[in-house]
């Protein structure tokens, strides 16, 4: 099972030859693209909601503007 090889310290991936997974936690998030739209509407950045190159194609290409500037 995938639990029995999961590790919380990335040093046992380095020391042991192999069988190791590391199960790093992160917080979820739940974004809908409704509220992304929204924020973008008010004039806000996404900046913390998405990574870099979604955020960068979203302003962009204006797609989530209310009129796209080409």
């Amino acid at each position: 099972m995938l639990v029995d090889h999961g590790t919380g310290r990335i040093g046992d991936l380095h020391e042991q030859r192999a069988g190791s997974i590391y199960i790093h936690a992160v917080t979820q998030l739940e974004i809908s693209s409704t509220e992304v739209r929204q924020l973008i509407a008010m004039g806000r950045d996404p900046r913390f909601l998405m990574p870099d190159s979604v955020r960068k194609l979203i302003l962009d290409t204006h797609c989530y503007s209310k009129t796209r500037t080409p």
